[in-house]
């Protein structure tokens, strides 16, 4: 009997491509399946007539020139179905691996090397494979797919089941169905590695086939046990009679286990079988482990975190700040750590080495809060001593799985008969015990325990039933053993002393959130270029303003996983409010613990899941308005709301088990008593919003005594809470928009204002501006389009018709204004700030227009297709210099934005706007080979050295570590005399060759050569860019203070030093020293100096004080004025630095010093008496003969006056406006009121 087999594999895909700039589709496994499948066809037979002769049709992906063309492969399949001979064969077999392709229109082709569908040119379409069969004589056919959608082949019409059913045995066996991928496990397709197994002689007795009727039993039982390809849905399709390949030469039912290597290979397959990815069972996809996994670190831990160091890494005693929800991940930081490792050095130090102080690598426990990425991480350690370790047998259990039985009746029992199962056995047989037990004794099995806590409850305490069960075992304490944990179990009470312990680190933002989100979105978009773009659009998405708490949230991995799949469910968006997003994420944390409760027959019924939100909710609530730590609860705190965790039906104990209340620590001083955290400070925002019923608990206004009503909106710790709870869908809207009205319409019974310029109290502008705040959360209010209006007036200002001229407001009311348009309602803010551009002529409005569109309208078509128009309707250099750079800022890759830039190039002769325009296009056409030669075509178009000096900074900007740019920016050093130019050609090189010893040494040459002192200003200003903490740079630039006289290069070279040598001794001493040495008359020099102290030597007694002296040593105003700005940046809270001020302001009369002063003042007071005071003193200079007559009292006045509003509560600020008693202030202040001399 003739049998003929066409073995097909394809790594190679150089034309299949998203974007012509990738290097191809390569696949790994396709090329190493058709070997495999050719080596078992080619084994010896004992009868002949059972031998098959292989044609290999192969790609490798390490063989540039290796391809399997479109003529190759359809002719080799044609010939295979249709042979030109006179004696066919009477079998034939197909099989291919490589890459299935599905067009628009449905249609599936095996895929050849040079695919190009964006061309038409698909492959070879299965349509054409099904009528070969058909066609042929051959009575025996095998196909075998192991490719994306190749379950296309079993659609038959009703025609071609007619045919099929007229003779011949077939066999198809297909990967998956038609709307399905098929995957690989490292350099195997799934299916190649099933056929692989069901093809073994050793797998029937002798006596019995191996045949196409045992592969379907082998395959279906494979299915049933393997996720991996349960997930895929193979498909098989059988027509005629048993098509038999060879003999079974197994020895009755059993199986040849007793081998290191067999042991090893299998126990390989089975924990490839275990490890789906974590978040499957919530989200319904499960991309590959290995395709998103970003490798977490690790810390070694000491022993329990003592409650005591986390308060003091959260609250400064000195000024009271508490942890800042926004960065609640901090919760978890570890505090006791020994070591840190990176994953690979996890991986080498501890598991190969056996490096940890206790077990030397052989009891290991690695912790984490729910979600932390435990489970992954253990997965992927198992994989590597599965992979990397010699004779290791490696086992995987899941704790939740025992269900009450002890470990090693599980190992034996339920673990070792699902395993010989997947090998093919019936059963296990006391000699396949026998050999498993072996494996133990000889020092071979690694068993890695997953999810201590998941654990059945009526086992006790799961670590002391874990301790206790390996030290009474002979079997389990002679392998090696890696469990996970979450840190409330394993610090509760009893744990396993013998173990070292380790615990995950959360993901860093942005580099690893980023990789994640990318690699997610990739395995996902393997054939679809939209999932990748979704990636990079959420990626984006998180770095816009206001998205601080979630880049904090998802530094957990599973917190990231239910992002991702938020996203890619709502097609790129986030739900529209916070509310519904953290609803989606406690409702997942549900979801993902089903499985779990599943097994161990635990539920939760709906009353008691309501019961425990609400009891969440006040726990939350009451903690952020009365305890010291607001997001640190201490358990006695805690039971109040949730009642014992020693009691098993408590509250406390369900929220320990979904994972919403976790223990961060122990009591310092009772290390009994748990330390409790909500799973993020952000979920216990939203809790706290879920507990409010009545906006009345945010804002209770008693308008003649604040003191009895309350002001929530004024305190920040509950800002967020309030934008939480405009985001609920159960509150009534009219509720909310009473809320809204209340804000915009309060009164903070303190003055009367009604100027131009001021026309609200302070706490007035404050309620408006939470209105504002909260649009985003509710976008539908009725009052949405006034708020936008009024706030994008108070920062941009309107038309006064009565003086006919445009009015802006005093500098904190604008400020804070357009602060809050990045906070609101995005679009609104937008559309507002468009049509205030057509209602002003105002230039200077127009810039700051522009300015504001430049930092909130990235991508946004209709403010680019606005600024662009405000382009060609402004004359004004300045305004189009600030436009150009706004459309820096939006309209990255935008190639309207890129040619009018370019066209304004060519307009414009004001060398000011060329300078923007050329750093414009350096943001938003990085890597544009058009911009590139344009701007390089600009340096020899213009002689003026400044554009040059800007097109070479602009090149600098898209080219950093571009060897040609650098190259034509050392020429240009060459090509010019004007030290300009060369002193800007240094900055650049200074800016894109850090480190590159070539630039540092061609710098330090031009310093040499060059007397130009502005040249050598620069050359010194590059060095300290690319040379901190370089000695022989450092030394250069102090030598070079000794050669030059120049007081402004002596500037520089000591603001330099403080740029590379911050703290550093020797430079602070020699900056004091070189205060000495500045001649009286050389103020700038000396003004430079003390800000360069200034700079590095914050809270440094010597630099004090030595500045305090200067005021005595001098009389120049300026300096007296930076002294004292100086003094108010590095000695907050300093006594001597501030009685100096004090006294300073009693004896000067100049009205600059006085505002120097006053500012300086403002930055070192800290107290919220010294702000109640400064209230009271400063609160006449705000009256109407002082805004009429003495308005230059009046701008810095309400700059203070303000600042204290923003420190004190309402009650106090209106205490403090009311007062009647005077104090040192008001003498203090009544100086700012003298007559300026």
């Amino acid at each position: 009997m003739k049998r003929q087999a066409l073995v097909i594999g394809i790594n190679r895909y150089p034309s299949l491509k998203d974007k012509p700039t990738d290097t191809g589709k390569h696949l790994h496994a396709p090329y190493h399946d058709a070997i495999a499948i050719g080596e078992m066809l080619n084994r010896p037979q004992e009868n002949p007539d059972f031998s098959w002769c292989v044609e290999n049709l192969l790609s490798n992906d390490g063989e540039t020139g290796n391809v399997v063309s479109a003529d190759e492969l359809r002719d080799a399949i044609r010939n295979l179905f249709l042979p030109n001979t006179q004696t066919p064969p009477e079998v034939v077999l197909l099989f291919f691996a490589g890459h299935g392709l599905r067009d628009n229109n449905g249609k599936v082709y095996l895929a050849h090397s040079n695919v190009k569908p964006r061309t038409g040119e698909w492959g070879f379409p299965l349509d054409e494979l099904r009528q070969l069969m058909l066609e042929s004589k051959i009575t025996q056919q095998i196909v075998w797919l192991d490719c994306c959608h190749s379950g296309d082949l079993l659609n038959f019409t009703s025609e071609d089941i007619k045919q099929w059913k007229l003779g011949g045995n077939r066999l198809i066996i297909a990967a998956c169905r038609d709307d399905r991928e098929a995957r690989g496990v490292r350099s195997r397709g799934i299916l190649t590695e099933a056929l692989l197994q069901g093809l073994q002689p050793e797998r029937e007795p002798i006596g019995n086939w191996i045949s196409s009727y045992s592969l379907i039993r082998f395959l279906d039982r494979q299915i049933d046990t393997n996720p991996l390809l349960r997930q895929q849905i193979p498909l098989h399709h059988h027509t005629g009679t048993e098509i038999r390949f060879w003999q079974g030469k197994g020895e009755g039912a059993s199986l040849p286990t007793s081998t290191p290597e067999w042991w090893k290979s299998l126990c390989q397959q089975r924990l490839e079988q275990q490890h789906a990815i974590s978040s499957k069972f919530i989200t319904g996809i499960a991309p590959k482990i290995e395709d998103v996994y970003v490798p977490l670190g690790l810390v070694e831990r000491k022993e329990k975190s003592r409650q005591k160091d986390r308060d003091e890494k959260d609250r400064d005693e000195k000024d009271g700040k508490e942890l800042d929800p926004a960065k609640g991940s901090v919760l978890y930081a570890e505090t006791e750590i020994t070591r840190s490792f990176q994953h690979d050095e996890f991986l080498e130090n501890v598991l190969r080495r056996g490096d940890s102080p206790k077990s030397k690598g052989r009891r290991l426990v690695i912790l984490g809060e729910p979600g932390a990425g435990k489970t992954t991480l253990l997965q992927q350690a198992s994989r590597w001593v599965a992979a990397k370790i010699e004779k290791a047998v490696v086992l995987w259990v899941s704790l939740a799985d025992l269900q009450g039985r002890n470990l090693e009746d599980y190992l034996l029992e339920i673990w070792l008969q699902n395993t010989v199962r997947m090998a093919g056995k019936a059963g296990v047989t006391e000699t396949d015990k026998n050999d498993l037990l072996g494996q133990f004794h000889q020092g071979r099995v690694w068993l890695f325990l997953d999810g201590a806590d998941e654990m059945a409850a009526d086992m006790g305490n799961p670590l002391f039933e874990i301790d206790k069960q390996i030290s009474n075992s002979g079997l389990l304490n002679k392998a090696r053993i890696l469990l996970t944990c979450r840190i409330n179990l394993w610090d509760s009470g009893t744990n396993l002393a013998q173990f070292d312990v380790y615990r995950t680190l959360e993901f860093n933002y942005p580099v690893q959130v980023e990789q994640f989100i990318n690699s997610w979105f990739t395995a996902l978009g393997e054939t679809d270029r939209t999932e990748i773009a979704r990636g990079e659009q959420l990626c984006t998405a998180l770095k816009e303003s206001g998205k601080e708490r979630i880049q904090d949230l998802v530094k957990n991995p599973l917190r990231l996983t239910l992002l991702c799949f938020t996203w890619k469910e709502r097609d790129g968006k986030l739900p529209d409010t916070k509310a519904k997003l953290y609803k989606q994420f406690v409702e997942a944390l549900y979801k993902w613990k089903q499985e779990e409760w599943k097994r161990n027959k635990f539920s939760v019924k709906f009353e008691d899941k309501k019961s425990l939100e609400q009891a969440l909710s006040q726990l939350a609530r009451e903690a952020i308005d009365k305890e010291r730590t607001r997001f640190r609860l201490g358990y006695n705190f805690v039971c109040q709301f949730l009642g014992e965790r020693d009691d098993e039906n408590s509250r406390l104990k369900l929220a320990e088990k979904i994972g919403l209340l976790n223990q961060v620590g122990v009591d310092a001083d009772n290390p009994d008593r748990p330390v409790y955290a909500f799973y993020h400070a952000s979920f216990q925002e939203y809790f706290a919003a879920l507990g409010v019923d009545d906006w009345g608990y945010f804002l209770h206004h008693v308008p003649k005594n604040p003191a009895l009503g309350n002001y929530r909106i004024f305190e920040k710790q509950w800002k967020e809470v309030i934008l939480l709870w405009f985001g609920r869908e159960d509150v009534e809207k009219e509720k909310k928009e009473e809320f809204i009205e209340n804000l915009v319409n309060f009164d903070d019974g303190c003055g009367d204002w009604n100027y131009p310029k001021v026309d609200r109290g302070f706490y007035e502008y404050r309620a408006y501006f939470f209105a504002a705040a909260v649009l985003p959360e509710f976008t539908e209010s009725r009052f949405a389009d006034a708020i936008v209006s009024q706030i994008a007036k108070w920062g941009f200002g309107y038309f006064n018709a009565q003086e006919n001229n445009w009015v802006t407001f005093l500098k904190p009311i604008d400020k804070e204004a357009r602060a809050v348009l990045a906070e609101t309602d995005r679009e609104r803010v937008i559309a507002r700030l468009i049509q205030l551009l057509d209602e002003t002529s105002d230039n200077s409005t127009r810039r700051s227009i522009a300015e504001s569109l430049g930092k909130i309208a990235e991508g946004n078509e209709g403010a680019i297709s606005r600024l662009i128009q405000l382009l060609d309707k402004t004359s004004n250099e300045y305004t189009r210099d600030r436009v150009a750079y706004s459309l820096g800022n939006i309209a990255v890759g935008n190639e309207g934005a890129i040619a009018r830039l370019i066209q304004l190039l060519e307009q414009t002769s004001d060398n000011s706007t060329r300078w923007r325009v050329a750093e414009s296009l350096g943001k938003i056409a990085v890597g544009n080979e058009v911009t590139i030669a344009r701007l390089i075509q600009l340096l020899d178009e213009t002689s003026d050295n400044s554009t040059r000096g800007r097109v070479a900074e602009s090149l600098g900007n898209i080219a950093e570590g571009n060897e040609g740019a650098i190259a034509r920016l050392i020429q240009l050093l060459d090509e010019t005399s004007d030290n300009s130019t060369r002193g800007r050609v240094a900055e650049i090189l200074g800016k894109i060759a850090e480190g590159n010893e070539g630039a540092i040494s061609r710098l330090i040459q031009l310093l040499d050569k060059t007397s130009n002192e502005y040249t050598r200003d620069r050359v010194a200003y590059s060095l300290g860019n690319i040379a901190v903490g370089n000695e022989g740079a450092i030394a250069r630039l102090i030598q070079l203070l000794d050669q030059t006289s120049d007081k402004y290069t002596r500037g520089i070279v000591a603001e330099i030093l403080g740029n590379i040598a911050e703290g550093n001794e020797g430079a602070i001493a020699r900056l004091i020293q070189l205060l000495d040495q500045i001649s009286d008359k050389d103020t700038r020099t000396r003004n430079r100096v003390a800000e360069i102290l200034g700079n590095i030597a914050e809270g440094n007694e010597s630099a004090i004080a030595r500045l305090i002296q200067l005021f005595d040593q001098i009389s120049d105003k300026d300096t007296r004025n930076r002294v004292a700005k100086i003094l108010g940046k590095i000695a907050v809270g300093n006594e001597g630095a501030i009685a100096r001020l004090i006294q300073l302001l009693y004896q000067t009369s100049d009205r600059s010093t006085r505002w120097s002063v006053a500012y300086s003042l403002g930055e070192i007071i800290e107290t919220k008496q010294q702000y109640y005071q400064g209230v009271f003193a400063i609160r006449s200079n705000l009256k109407d003969k002082i805004y009429q007559k003495k308005f230059y009292l009046y701008p810095e006045s309400f700059q203070l006056i303000w600042q204290c509003a923003q420190n004190l509560t309402y009650p106090q600020f209106y205490t403090a406006w009311h007062h009647q008693q005077s104090n040192l202030w008001q003498k203090l202040w009544k100086y700012l009121n003298r007559p300026i001399s």
